[in-house]
C-alpha cells in the first residue's frame, strides 16, 4: 500500500471511529455497558489513528492541529489506554480464564472488584465515566473532544483522497 493510500484509509477509519464513539456514548443506547466498554475501545483506536495520521501528514490548519490536540489531551487525561486494559483486565479476572496460565497468575488473583459501572451525565444524557478495578475514568471529555472532530476529518478525507498528490 503506498503511503497515500494508507493516509487516506486512516482519515476514512478515524471517521469511522468518530460516528461510533457518537452512538456509542450516548444514554439512549440499548446495552450500557457493552456501549461503554465499546466506546473505551473506539476512543483508544481513533488516538491511534490520529497519532498516525499526524505523523504522515504535514498539512494541517492551525484550527485541525488544535482540535487534534484537544482530543488527544483529553484522551491522555482520560487514561484512556489503562481504561481499555483495565477493562480487559477485569474481564479476565472475572472469567478465571487465565488464572492458571504460568505468567499471567499473579496479575488475574485478588478479590473480584466488582463488575465495571458507569456514569451518565444527567444534563446531556451522554456517558461520563466508567468505573472498573476500583479506579473511575472520566471519559466524558475524550468522547466530546472526539465527537468535535467529525467536520475536520470529512475534509481531511476530501484533501488526502488517493486521487490528490501527497505534499512533500
Amino acid at each position: 500500500m503506498d503511503e497515500r493510500t494508507r493516509l487516506h484509509g486512516l482519515v476514512v477509519r478515524a471517521g469511522v471511529w468518530v460516528w461510533a464513539i457518537e452512538r456509542l456514548s450516548n444514554a439512549a443506547a440499548e446495552n450500557r455497558m457493552y456501549d461503554a466498554h465499546m466506546c473505551a475501545l473506539a476512543l483508544d483506536h481513533l488516538k491511534r489513528c490520529i497519532d498516525s495520521i499526524k505523523k504522515r501528514y504535514s498539512d494541517l490548519t492551525p484550527e485541525e492541529e488544535k482540535l487534534l490536540k484537544i482530543f488527544s489531551d483529553a484522551c491522555d487525561k482520560a487514561n484512556i489506554k489503562d481504561l481499555r486494559d483495565a477493562l480487559e483486565h477485569e474481564e479476565d479476572r472475572f472469567s478465571g480464564d487465565r488464572l492458571g496460565e504460568r505468567y499471567q497468575n499473579r496479575m488475574y488473583q485478588g478479590e473480584d472488584a466488582g463488575a465495571p459501572a458507569i456514569a451518565w451525565d444527567s444534563r446531556t444524557n451522554r456517558l461520563r465515566a466508567i468505573y472498573v478495578l476500583d479506579v473511575s475514568y472520566e471519559i466524558g471529555e475524550a468522547a466530546d473532544a472526539a465527537i468535535a472532530l467529525r467536520d475536520i476529518l470529512l475534509e481531511l478525507a476530501e484533501r488526502t483522497g488517493p486521487w490528490k498528490t501527497m505534499p512533500t
